[in-house]
């Protein structure tokens, strides 16, 4: 019988090495796509976790996470690529740009689980130190170091508002119920009684209008404290950074407030003063002459439209204020007491 060479080294047939190398890229490529399924997936729990709710805005918050960790993912790929002596091929390459982009996925939104629960903890910090501000709650024998200070801030602005509120008692204002209307220019007395309560309105609003002494002095309690000189400028900027806005729009709002207080007041002052020019017939104003009716009205036109305009600085300050107290938890029990509604 005829010997056969062996050949235990020999390659394997020519079509082996092509099929394998098929089946090799198809399972890359279903493993790299679901490696971006689970990029797509943790970001989006990322965006649940920042929002709350899936819509527009945390949409595009999970769209921009899983374009950031793509990104890192293909700087990183690329530079092991570059220094390495034998180069990974394309299908190789986008298995590793994903497996790496799932990495920084985790990372991210462990990171926003922490975040989250820093913002929890503030929250619940926060109303702890109001409701202590308020009375409502013993004070701990233990403290941080922005305790005190934060809770004297509460009571003051707490303060603040009492006492805008307690002073207008805009209740028992009766003449300003039927402003504009044709009978609050029948009578003489009525129309005093009118100017007497805008003024003291007016005057009450420019009393309370600022709250620059209350953040003055808060701001003496933070750096009267033992704490470092960098603790106390980033606890400061973190506060005026959070409240910026708000007491911006309440600037504002009293600004409007005393335009429409002026207007209405020169508005009265006028009527008074050319009550014997005009008579009520029929519910309405009948002037001596129409230049006296022209000025009337372009006075009371103003006064009203400011009037509308303050009404819409309210409502804008009001849903600022809302939307504070819903980032900062407060309960429906707590907010009243830093509002200052009119």
């Amino acid at each position: 019988m005829a010997d056969f060479p062996s050949e235990p080294n020999s390659p394997l047939p020519p079509q082996a090495a092509p099929e394998w190398k098929w089946v090799r890229s198809a399972l890359l490529v279903v493993l790299a796509l679901i490696f971006w399924a689970l990029v797509l997936f943790l970001n989006y729990l990322r965006a649940l976790r920042w929002a709350g709710v899936i819509n527009a805005e945390s949409s595009g918050y999970m769209l921009g996470g899983c374009i950031f960790s793509g990104l890192l993912a293909l700087l990183v790929v690329y530079l092991v690529n570059r220094w390495r002596a034998a180069k990974f091929s394309m299908v190789t390459k986008h298995v590793l740009i994903a497996a790496i982009a799932v990495i920084f996925s985790v990372l991210s939104l462990s990171g926003e689980r922490t975040s989250r629960n820093t913002q929890s903890e503030a929250k619940q910090k926060i109303a702890h130190l109001l409701k202590q501000a308020s009375g409502q709650e013993a004070i701990p024998s233990h403290s941080e170091w922005y305790d005190e200070p934060t809770r004297q801030f509460f009571r003051d602005i707490i303060s603040l508002n009492q006492g805008y509120t307690q002073e207008l008692d805009m209740p028992h204002r009766t003449n300003l119920k039927g402003l504009y209307n044709t009978a609050s220019y029948s009578s003489l007395n009525k129309m005093h009684e009118t100017v007497s309560e805008l003024k003291s309105i007016l005057a009450i609003d420019r009393k309370y209008e600022s709250v620059g002494p209350i953040l003055s002095k808060f701001e003496n309690a933070i750096n009267g404290t033992s704490a470092s000189e960098k603790q106390k400028y980033d606890f400061i900027e973190g506060v005026h950074s959070s409240s910026r806005e708000l007491f911006d729009l309440r600037s504002r709002t009293f600004q409007n407030s005393e335009e429409w207080l002026q207007a209405s007041i020169d508005l009265y002052e006028f009527t008074i003063a050319h009550f014997r020019d005009y008579s009520v017939r029929e519910n309405k104003l009948v002037f001596s002459t129409g230049s006296l009716l022209t000025e009337f009205q372009e006075r009371q036109t103003r006064a009203i439209a400011l009037r509308d305009s303050l009404r819409e600085a309210r409502a804008q300050f009001k849903s600022a204020q809302n939307a504070s107290m819903e980032r900062t938890g407060m309960s429906d029990e707590l907010a009243p007491l830093l509002r200052s509604d009119k």
